[in-house]
């Protein structure tokens, strides 16, 4: 400690501010209680961040977002900490209950009665105190979410989960946030809750579709109205329009919000939400929507806003939008109509039906364009768009980013190795064979261009283009691609040869009189 301590101040700040507050939250917690002197630092970065995993998700979750040394953040006692401190309250920039779920969580093992008091204490003046009290002393975890919220002015992103075991949660904690503001604390009335809020992340987290993984976009029409609310995302949205009264009900004047990025992730949003939502917008910056395809299993019947009406209503938000991302996923007809947004620069789309997009000419300005897919349905995508035709337009056009995830049950697995069903079980590529596969794909969709391709999430498929140091065996297949070019056969076979047939039988050519520097492009 000694030694941390020599260094000089304003070295000492930036060590002990990169820390993370969520990963490095133990270490932040023992500078606070062992040094004085390093204290006043740690603690705003301490309490700049609350996010409350428990040891479930940080145990059993394969993409951890925390360690395993992560302690486990008592809900009700942090509430009780801000309360007599509030200046650490001051310092709370991101509130993250995601991870809560109310059917395991239990308060009462981390609750004493000295606690109940400060919390109780806390909401006097207001005009609904007794109903709060009473759900706290209940341990309800809306009103100490509602509590939390109220108690920090500065809080800029909100992230929270829906079930169905609080589906209600948004509802019942915006009731208690209405009487805070005019409540009056010794003779000073408390600040407005969210007054600072620029990201609100909902996610719904149900084991069924019917009902828990949802939530009426009508609940959180006042937090989407604040006027410093920048970021909206929404995850397993699809219950907007259980009742047909539900859309007529939802206030969003035109251009009244100043949400500059909408997301939804494996979401259904009808056509009356989304038109609306969109237009309420002043500016869109970015917009996404990866739309849920089976929605037959919800329980009641929801027709999702298709790709021609979102792409109508994105129109009014064509001189600001700098990425658009969309779910293509439709059996008739229909037209990727962006054209007119000219200063797309990132245009992303999940490919799930890409046999029925009509050619439409791309923005002028888009550099960058992700796909992800399964492996036909990406490629049809490529025949249709038509890059070579495309890339005399687009002066800016630079790059192809392909998702490989999906690819797994369909490309075959390997040219040599033999036929694997499951993706998960298959051997890597060796190099020779990766190298036939990425040159075959760049040939066959980017001839003649200088647009670069780039595979993610695959390991058969590296950058080439940047970061890969070809093995003397590499070296030597480069030259053969270069000179007389590699012919491609596949020993896969299955009853589903059609589908491959083209991977099988296509030829790579590379021109003699192209440098080996073009290779990599």
């Amino acid at each position: 400690m000694k030694l941390l301590l020599d260094l000089p101040p304003e070295l000492l700040i930036w060590t002990v501010s990169s820390l993370d507050p969520v990963k490095d939250r133990r270490t932040l917690y023992n500078l606070c209680l062992t040094s004085k002197a390093l204290r006043p630092v740690a603690q705003p970065v301490l309490f700049s961040i609350f996010a409350h995993y428990d040891e479930r998700r940080e145990k059993h979750c394969e993409d951890e977002l925390v360690p395993f040394s992560t302690p486990k953040l008592p809900l009700f006692q942090f509430a009780r900490t801000l309360i007599l401190r509030p200046d650490l309250a001051h310092k709370v920039q991101t509130l993250d209950t995601s991870a809560i779920r109310c059917h395991e969580f239990d308060g009462r093992d981390e609750v004493t009665d000295e606690d109940f008091d400060i919390l109780t204490q806390a909401v006097l003046g207001m005009s609904s105190a007794a109903s709060w009290q009473e759900y706290l002393r209940n341990f309800d975890l809306n009103a100490c979410i509602g509590l939390l919220i109220c108690l920090l002015p500065k809080l800029e992103t909100f992230r929270f989960a829906v079930t169905e075991f609080n589906t209600a949660i948004a509802e019942e904690s915006l009731s208690y946030l209405e009487s805070w503001p005019g409540s009056v604390v010794q003779g000073t009335a408390r600040p407005s809750p969210f007054s600072s809020l620029r990201s609100l992340h909902i996610t719904g987290t149900g084991e069924t579709y019917a009902f828990s993984n949802a939530f009426d976009l009508n609940i959180i029409g006042p937090i989407l109205s604040l006027p410093t609310l920048e970021i909206f995302e929404a995850e397993n949205c699809f219950r907007d329009d259980k009742y047909e009264w539900t859309a007529e009900t939802f206030q969003c004047p035109a251009r009244s919000l100043n949400i500059s990025t909408l997301t939804f992730t494996n979401s259904a949003v009808s056509r009356a939400y989304m038109e609306r939502l969109i237009a309420g917008c002043r500016s869109l910056r970015k917009f996404e929507y990866q739309r849920r395809k089976d929605t037959g299993s919800l329980g009641y019947p929801l027709r999702p806003c298709s790709l021609d009406e979102i792409c109508s209503a994105l129109q009014s938000h064509a001189a600001s939008l700098w990425q658009v991302g969309l779910t293509i996923d439709e059996v008739e007809d229909f037209n990727l109509n962006l054209e007119s947004c000219q200063y797309l620069k990132t245009l992303r789309l999940w490919v799930y039906g890409g046999s029925a997009l009509r050619a439409q000419p791309l923005p002028q300005s888009l550099e960058q364009l992700w796909l992800r897919g399964n492996h036909p349905e990406v490629e049809d995508v490529f025949s249709i768009l038509d890059f070579p035709l495309q890339k005399r337009r687009l002066p800016s056009f630079a790059t192809i980013e392909v998702d490989a995830t999906d690819f797994g049950s369909i490309v075959p697995s390997d040219f040599e190795h033999g036929d694997w069903s499951d993706a998960c079980c298959r051997p890597p590529l060796t190099e020779l064979e990766t190298l036939k596969m990425y040159y075959t794909w760049k040939e066959a969709w980017l001839d003649g261009t200088d647009i670069e391709l780039v595979f993610l999430n695959e390991p058969r498929f590296p950058n080439f283009d940047s970061s890969y140091v070809p093995s003397p065996e590499g070296l030597q297949i480069f030259q053969k691609i270069q000179d007389e070019g590699v012919s491609v056969n596949s020993s896969y076979s299955s009853d589903e040869d059609e589908e491959i047939t083209h991977l099988q039988t296509c030829r790579f050519v590379q021109r003699k009189h192209d440098s080996k520097e073009d290779c990599h492009t």
